[in-house]
């Protein structure tokens, strides 16, 4: 299994963890049979890489995607990976792709920062 797999299965199913832990209880028994196996449920998680044309980013989106399906079939639920990388480095690019994940409402959102300073604002907006 490569770094990125690894990576990409642990980020996945952590984010799917926490997710996981409502406080709702569901109001009939289809409700709760559907929320113990996910079913109906998805989650995206936005990956946001240095550039697209990295191939540590390109093996991280393989293993990610790979991921996503792996446990998508696992949890009966629908894991998505949203590719938000931009073509070159580009902090100012990276924190628009930032507010993008936020404002399409991705569950969480996987960063490697090219510029700290350019996306410490949209980070910070996006609690």
């Amino acid at each position: 299994m490569t770094k990125g797999f690894s990576f990409a299965i642990l980020t996945i199913a952590a984010t799917i963890a926490a997710c996981s832990k409502s406080g709702d209880k569901p109001a009939d028994s289809t409700q709760a049979t559907a929320a113990a196996t996910g079913a109906g449920r998805k989650f995206t998680n936005a990956m946001i890489g240095k550039s697209s044309n990295n191939p540590v980013f390109l093996a991280a989106r393989t293993g990610a995607e790979a991921a996503a399906k792996e446990l998508s079939a696992k949890n009966n639920m629908n894991i998505e990976i949203a590719w938000l990388t931009p073509p070159q480095e580009d902090g100012e690019v990276q924190a628009q792709r930032i507010r993008q994940a936020v404002n399409d409402g991705a569950n969480a959102i996987l960063l490697a920062a090219s510029d700290a300073g350019k996306v410490t604002g949209a980070t910070a907006a996006s609690r």
